[in-house]
């Protein structure tokens, strides 16, 4: 990021992609659709203000785009990244995973699975940002935790990428 901004404007957008996200998981019953969401969201009825916000302030739009991409990676590819997160928790379910935690967990899962391009951030930001976030909303507990699962998930990442250059590196003689 060439300037503090714009990282303030990603923390920012992944705080609430944190947010919309817990809403939709906290309430499966009012299934919304996402614009639905956005628009409520947007519009201050579901999003935590921050200290000193002008209550009628308008979110970054760079900011805003990149949340609403995050909790739209998260929603609808939410049985593949629940399986992800899934297949790194030993002797646990994700059921069990506290709201907050599973939260964080989907959106840094999403921005990990990203492919290569400006709206994907090298592997140790998007933890080092997961486990901010789980702080924030949990406890340091969970920000370990966050951390353990997500590790993983980049180790294994970089394990079948250079895989995959192994086997398309062809030799000739």
């Amino acid at each position: 990021m060439p300037n503090g901004r714009s990282m303030h404007s990603r923390r920012q957008a992944r705080e609430w992609a944190v947010q919309m996200l817990f809403e939709l998981d906290a309430n499966p019953g009012q299934a919304k659709s996402l614009a639905e969401l956005f628009a409520t969201f947007w519009n201050g009825g579901l999003r935590l203000k921050e200290q000193g916000e002008d209550q009628g302030a308008v979110p970054d739009e760079s900011a805003r785009r990149f949340a609403e991409l995050l909790v739209t990676e998260a929603a609808t590819r939410r049985a593949e990244i629940d399986e992800t997160i899934s297949k790194r928790l030993k002797n646990w379910t994700l059921d069990r995973v506290g709201a907050a935690e599973r939260a964080v967990l989907r959106v840094a899962t999403a921005e990990l699975t990203l492919p290569e391009g400006p709206d994907r951030a090298p592997d140790p930001v998007v933890i080092n940002e997961a486990v901010d976030l789980a702080k924030y909303f949990g406890t340091n507990e969970s920000g370990r935790f966050v951390n353990g699962i997500l590790d993983a998930m980049a180790r294994r990442r970089r394990a079948d990428k250079a895989r995959e250059r192994e086997m398309s590196q062809v030799w000739n003689p």
